[in-house]
């Protein structure tokens, strides 16, 4: 069971732009599958692994850097701070804002928050034993987050390209199109099959006001 769990977070971690191997025979996707592989959700979970496994810490932190531009940070925040009630406190969460916000992605600085105790991004017996050789991260350590200097390693061939992206994410090519926005994920998700606002609405958890003016827009275009 374990192994196709792990499987299955890797197909969506390939599936949002993270070069990294998952067993392609183990799912078929249809298209009314794929809108469940939703970017911000997906990070969420990676955030989890990324506690634990210090691999893909570093390939979330390049896809901040690279692709961070192109999340709904607003939609980010809101389902982390589910997450967070159901799954525990993740200080990954907030080490991708400051990320996002040093790599002057400015619209992810709002959400820093800032720990008088200077917070361990992970681990802190792993951080102070790896932190006695080199230091940590003055930038991150300004911001709240003690991060040992060399714990991330920022590799861009780590992650697709937008360009190599956009071309198997419906999700993400239409936020190059349309921004980063509701209205994105709404178009999105009528693409991908969903034939009524509440049911966007309930699948990409947007209010149903948004989800009902865009799908009726959406359709004056036919």
């Amino acid at each position: 069971m374990q192994k196709n769990n792990l499987i299955h977070i890797n197909q969506k971690l390939s599936f949002i732009g993270f070069r990294i191997a998952y067993d392609s025979t183990d799912f078929d996707l249809k298209p009314i599958d794929k809108v469940n592989l939703d970017i911000e959700r997906t990070l969420i979970d990676a955030a989890y692994l990324a506690m634990d496994d210090f691999r893909v810490l570093s390939i979330l932190m390049t896809w901040v850097k690279v692709h961070g531009e192109y999340v709904i940070v607003e939609k980010f925040f809101k389902l982390a701070k589910i997450a967070m009630k159901e799954r525990g406190h993740n200080p990954v969460i907030n080490g991708i804002a400051v990320w996002g916000s040093l790599c002057k992605q400015t619209k992810w600085t709002r959400y820093i928050y800032k720990s008088k105790k200077n917070e361990f991004l992970v681990d802190k017996e792993i951080s102070k034993l790896t932190a006695n050789y080199k230091g940590y991260k003055a930038d991150w350590l300004k911001l709240g987050v003690k991060v040992p200097l060399k714990l991330i390693r920022i590799r861009e061939a780590d992650v697709y390209t937008a360009k190599e992206l956009a071309k198997n994410n419906l999700q993400f090519r239409n936020r190059l199109i349309i921004g980063s926005s509701w209205r994105s994920d709404i178009v999105t998700a009528i693409d991908y099959g969903l034939t009524n606002p509440y049911m966007i609405s309930k699948t990409i958890g947007c209010s149903y006001e948004p989800a009902h003016r865009v799908f009726r827009e959406y359709n004056l275009t036919k």
